[in-house]
């Protein structure tokens, strides 16, 4: 997140690189026939702490954007 120095772009940046980043692999395995799956992380926000001191706790100057599963 330090990344984005102006206080405006910090709310949406991250997705759409994110996004950039993720078609980038979406096609990369399509390629190699690899399957793939976006997992949303669309987390409540009532359960926002739990996800992060499950997953990651010590990742205070990170968001989560997404992750991906890939498999044969």
């Amino acid at each position: 997140m330090e990344a984005y120095k102006s206080p405006a772009e910090r709310d949406f940046m991250p997705y759409l690189d994110a996004g950039v980043m993720i078609q980038s692999f979406y096609l990369a395995c399509e390629v190699l026939g690899v399957k793939v799956c976006y997992v949303n992380p669309n987390i409540r926000e009532n359960n926002k702490e739990f996800f992060k001191s499950r997953f990651f706790p010590e990742l205070d100057e990170y968001k989560y954007l997404g992750a991906i599963v890939i498999g044969k």
